[in-house]
């Protein structure tokens, strides 16, 4: 009941929703519009007055055509040195005179993603001289060392274990370094990273990664220890990859990205799945260089599995490598080669999801490639070169042959069942045809 009899009690309906979850913020204004609404009878019983709709209207026009457009020539942080201030005033002003509310909205949302950030609280200023606004942040900045661990256990080959250290700092500009390690049966990998962030009108940042990966592809199906059978097929890779990433100017969901890779690819396999422990493995090697550009835009709400939002990407890739093979004994052909390779590869990889009721949940996914890419050697080192059809994280711990060529389009149709909270029953299908199969 209302504490004051003069009064009306409005009770909007609302989920058992977080005040801080923000994505549920349409809905919370429409259930207290319409909650408003269906009390306007007994609000009416306390209001005597009463003002016509047009006259209203007018009013609220007069209003809005007085009020001056809302511009931002200061920002004040508290919370960090000298140095981190200006990075932050250079990232939230964009090195102009003064930017308006929509611009600073902008890299706000940016800032307050950084990890480098903890926390923001800010306000803002009038200023009556200027007829602007001064921003005011305090701000509380992340530890500058992180550990992060996890992995995946599986009932086949694919269990790994994954380590990270991370050091955060800025001033002037943004930098991260990390260096990772991933450890299992399947997948061994070690990878060291730098990026440094350029705040400012046109903001971008550069990395460098440079690593390896290690690919063993099993007959066995054992988590750590069992059957000694040698891997069937085995893939190295180390690289050394320049990038450099811009926002779009349309949106902020999405980036360019340039860069430069130079890899080493070794890989070792029998060309058959009949082998004993005295068979000798083929050799195929290349030493490459690579140039990419792609353009990706992104709102999924995960990396995997997503039940919402939308992801566009395009990559055009120019290929120079030279290519040296030595066959094993399985091989019919025991002649060792060698030859140089260049090529263009295009791809393109689509999804979208949208509800269909409060429980379910449709998505859709395409993915294609065109290349004009040679044969290597053998049909295996031409299968490990050519671009593949991935869609589940399971089907990268296996070499399908069949979802490998150079040219092809995949289409995909998913069903997602939401059981409880953040547990999502999948059904998904998909669909491969290859334009050019490598024979």
């Amino acid at each position: 009941d209302v504490i004051c009899g003069y009064g009306v009690l409005i009770e909007p309906k609302v989920e058992n929703i977080g005040v801080t979850d923000f994505s549920k913020a349409d809905i919370f204004i429409k259930n207290g519009y319409s909650a408003a609404k269906d009390k306007i009878k007994e609000i009416r019983k306390y209001v005597h007055d009463s003002v016509p709709l047009w006259q209203v209207q007018i009013r609220r026009k007069e209003f809005v055509n007085k009020k001056a457009p809302i511009y931002f020539d200061e920002v004040n942080v508290q919370g960090l040195d000298h140095l981190q201030s200006e990075f932050l005033k250079n990232q939230l002003l964009k090195r102009k005179d003064s930017v308006s509310l929509s611009e600073l909205k902008k890299e706000y949302f940016k800032i307050i993603a950084d990890d480098k950030i903890r926390s923001i609280y800010p306000s803002i200023v009038y200023n009556s001289k200027t007829n602007k606004y001064a921003f005011n942040a305090d701000v509380e900045k992340s530890e500058n060392f992180e550990l992060q661990f996890g992995g995946n256990i599986s009932s086949n080959t694919f269990t790994t274990f994954f380590l990270e250290l991370q050091y955060k700092q800025f001033d002037i500009q943004g930098l991260k370094v990390a260096a990772n390690a991933y450890l299992g049966r399947f997948y061994n990998s070690a990878t060291a990273n730098v990026r440094m962030d350029y705040p400012g009108e046109k903001p971008f940042y550069q990395e460098v990664t440079i690593g390896f990966n290690n690919f063993n592809y099993f007959n066995t199906s054992q988590m750590f220890f069992g059957d000694e059978t040698p891997s069937y097929m085995k893939k190295n890779e180390n690289f050394l990859n320049f990038n450099f990433s811009f926002p779009s100017k349309s949106t902020n969901k999405a980036k360019l990205d340039f860069g430069i890779n130079i890899a080493s690819l070794s890989d070792s396999y029998y060309q058959t799945h009949n082998f004993t422990r005295l068979d000798t493995y083929d050799e195929n090697s290349m030493d490459m260089i690579s140039v990419y550009i792609q353009r990706e835009f992104n709102t999924l709400d995960k990396p995997q599995f997503a039940t919402s939002g939308q992801k566009l990407a395009f990559q055009g890739l120019y290929v120079n490598g030279f290519e040296r093979n030595t066959p094993g004994s399985t091989s019919p052909d025991l002649n060792a080669q060698s030859k140089s390779h260049n090529w263009f590869t295009l791809r393109a990889n689509y999804e979208n999801y949208a509800p269909i009721s409060k429980k379910w949940r449709m998505g859709i996914s395409g993915d294609a490639a065109f290349s004009n890419q040679q044969v290597s050697a053998t049909y295996i080192a031409s299968k490990l070169r050519s671009p593949a059809f991935l869609p589940l994280p399971q089907s990268q711990a296996i070499f399908i042959r069949n979802y490998r060529d150079y040219n092809y389009i995949a289409l995909g149709w998913k069903n997602i069942f939401k059981v409880y909270k953040s547990v999502d029953f999948r059904i998904e299908t998909y669909g491969y045809l290859p334009f050019t199969p490598i024979l």
